[in-house]
């Protein structure tokens, strides 16, 4: 290459068709590049497609094998944030079959996290642990936290959030020494993302709060919405309805607008929650089909389950436990075990089979345990409805107490509510008036 010659960056932009031999020995010029539009697919990866292709053109026209490998690696990250993760592991494989050292552990790294996305969370933490492995001996502190945030990740996605927080939590102090914000504010988010899903909403206000600060100071305005997506679940558990579906709905329309279709569906999603939870069960039962119908073939399959969950619940919702059934199907992930009995239970306690909903319900509340304490006290709510039914008012109280002390300790209302409405039921259908009267 002469001084003369344009840079490659350059070229990529301007669609350029150079030669074949123009394009090699630039090494380094294609890591330039690959970073530059690694950036720009995190900022709105709809816009940056042409240039993940115009990169990919240039890669082959090359002939040579690390940017052949660097523009699969690109186009995986690209297909990645877009959620076709099946696309994206064909991809990443393709890179890690021609790169080298450290570029080829960045592309295994890139399909372990495809992987998870698209149901082998197994194979993904195994991959992350032996990318760690080596990281360690070459000395690349970034590269070892970047396996950890992924191999949280993985397991994450498999219904083990709890035991993701250490991996996220190392990830982050790792990338904060290194001096690397961006990537301290992703595992921060997804920190955030698995202590919601353990109840532990205290802890994950803040997480959000840093995480949008960074990427918000970063530029990175598609990551920023992401952010805001998270932020919206959180709020929905919370019981600010209002306000979640105000935070879903501009997120929504932001990650709509940068391409992240899948995300956009995921946001639409927890608004139809937030819809159902505030009582408006006509449209949340709209917003949860066209959210289900809008989720690819490649979603998380935790995520397609809960559309499902949620539709059925909505069902419910309008006094049609048939279509509930139908909706829910024969089950879902094992992780998704209590959800299923709980949801069954529901609707034969709204057909008026009270004796064998208990059961269920009940065997749902075991089943989530203390790691997800705010279904397990919806759950006894919903057990102890079904006690007072069938007039057994001792079990009922009892389940009532038990969902209201956990209901205090998480500051949701909701449950406090719903626990303070059975108390009231059960002691005034004993006939102990003082009690019933600070219980309403």
């Amino acid at each position: 290459m002469t001084d003369s010659s344009p840079d490659l960056l350059a070229l990529v932009r301007r669609g350029a068709a150079p030669s074949a031999a123009s394009l090699r020995d630039r090494g380094e010029e294609w890591r330039v590049a690959e970073q530059a539009l690694a950036a720009e697919i995190q900022a709105n990866p709809r816009a940056a497609a042409r240039l993940v292709r115009t990169f990919a053109r240039l890669a082959q026209t090359s002939g040579e094998a690390e940017p052949r490998g660097r523009a699969a690696r690109l186009s995986g990250s690209h297909l990645a944030y877009l959620g076709r993760y099946a696309e994206s592991a064909r991809r990443f494989a393709r890179a890690a079959a021609l790169l080298t050292g450290v570029a080829r552990d960045h592309a295994r790294l890139g399909l372990a996290v495809a992987w998870a996305r698209s149901g082998r969370p197994a194979d993904a933490a195994k991959q992350c642990r032996a990318i760690r492995r080596s990281a360690i001996r070459r000395g690349d502190a970034v590269l070892a936290a970047s396996a950890d945030l992924n191999a949280g990740l993985a397991i994450h996605e498999h219904g083990r959030p709890g035991d993701a927080i250490p991996l996220y939590r190392r990830a982050r102090a790792a990338f904060a020494v290194a001096g690397h914000a961006g990537y301290a504010a992703v595992a921060a988010q997804n920190e955030a993302n698995a202590l919601v899903l353990c109840d532990r909403y205290e802890e994950a206000e803040p997480l959000y709060a840093e995480a949008s600060e960074a990427l918000r100071s970063a530029g990175a305005a598609h990551e920023a919405a992401r952010v805001r997506y998270n932020r919206g679940a959180l709020l929905v558990a919370l019981d600010r309805l209002g306000d979640a579906e105000r935070e879903l709905a501009d997120s929504e329309r932001d990650l709509s607008a940068a391409g992240d279709s899948q995300l956009a569906a995921l946001a639409r999603l927890d608004r139809g929650e937030a819809l159902l939870r505030s009582g408006l069960v006509p449209q949340a039962s709209r917003v949860l089909d066209s959210a289900a119908n809008s989720l690819g073939r490649a979603a998380p399959a935790n995520e397609v389950f809960r559309a499902r969950w949620l539709r059925a619940r909505a069902a419910i919702a309008r006094d049609d436990p048939e279509s509930a059934r139908r909706i829910l199907g024969s089950g879902g992930p094992i992780a998704w075990k209590a959800d299923c009995d709980e949801m069954r239970g529901l609707a034969l306690a709204a057909e008026g089979r009270h004796g064998p909903a208990s059961r269920l319900l009940e065997r749902a509340a075991e089943g989530y345990g203390g790691s997800r304490p705010s279904a397990r006290a919806r759950a006894l709510c919903a057990a102890g409805w079904c006690a007072l039914q069938l007039g057994d008012l001792s079990r009922a109280r009892r389940h009532a107490r038990t969902a209201g002390r956990i209901a205090a300790r998480l500051g949701v209302a909701s449950l406090s509510c719903g626990a303070d409405e059975l108390l009231f039921l059960v002691e005034d259908a004993a006939g102990r008036r003082r009690e019933a009267g600070a219980a309403l």
